[in-house]
């Protein structure tokens, strides 16, 4: 979906990962969002991406930030994620 967006000129202003998630072989993987991050950002470095996780814990959010994710956002806080779409997206909090 993400190529095929950029491929007809209407690419994605944001993409949400989850950390857990298939792997590109449909398998249950753990950190198989990091390998999505990674893929996204390899060509499409400009893209903001934030990752999703159920884990609040520092070396995971650094991973994934080291890896390129804009932001990471932890489940369950509902009132940070609008924060954080709005400020990987450059709009102004109301």
């Amino acid at each position: 979906m993400f190529l095929e967006a950029h491929g007809n000129d209407e690419p994605f202003n944001l993409v949400i990962v989850d950390l857990n998630m298939p792997d590109f072989d449909g398998k249950e993987k753990k950190y198989a969002g990091l390998s999505l991050l990674a893929k996204i950002k390899e060509q499409f470095p400009d893209t903001p991406i934030i990752v999703n996780s159920a884990w609040d814990e520092v070396e995971i959010a650094k991973k994934c930030i080291d890896a390129g994710a804009t932001d990471y956002f932890v489940k369950g806080r509902n009132d940070q994620m609008l924060k954080k779409i709005r400020a990987a997206l450059g709009v102004a909090d109301e």
